[in-house]
């Protein structure tokens, strides 16, 4: 089973309210009580899709966050992206190239991150064509497309 983190659901709802918002800033606080999510979660949350120029804040008074672009331009894949990292539905495919996991001596902290297996992965395939299906779909999906 493939989860998406709550991470990723917040950040998801955050944006759906600033599209039905979107004609002002919107306060954390007002998401939260909204949506029913923790204000210092939404922190984190807001500080990632900030940094990827997904939102734009405006600290204090007055303050509050709004899109940072059209909601046709931001793609699920890219939210996924900003707020957990690269999508794979297997560790060893995130994972830098070359680097597919954990070998024993990895694990306690004596060596390179590599797979035992990876000479001989009957699997491997398998899972970068599902990460490239998977991205490939969401990538073709726009937050204006959820609303």
């Amino acid at each position: 089973m493939i989860i998406i983190s709550a991470k990723i659901e917040y950040g998801i709802f955050l944006l759906v309210y600033l599209v039905g918002n979107s004609n002002r800033l919107v306060s954390l606080t007002e998401v939260a009580e909204q949506e029913k999510i923790s204000r210092g979660y939404l922190e984190e949350v807001a500080a990632n899709l900030k940094r990827m120029k997904i939102l734009n804040g405006k600290k204090g008074r007055g303050g509050g966050y709004i899109l940072a672009r059209d909601p046709r331009d931001i793609k699920i894949s890219e939210i996924i992206t900003a707020l957990e990292g690269p999508i794979s539905p297997v560790k060893c495919l995130d994972l830098p190239a070359g680097r597919h996991g954990l070998s024993a001596n990895a694990a306690r902290g004596q060596g390179d991150l590599r797979c035992v297996k990876e000479k001989k992965c009957g699997t491997k395939k398998i899972w970068i064509s599902l990460k490239n299906k998977i991205e490939e779909h969401l990538s073709e999906i726009s937050l204006a497309d959820i609303i």
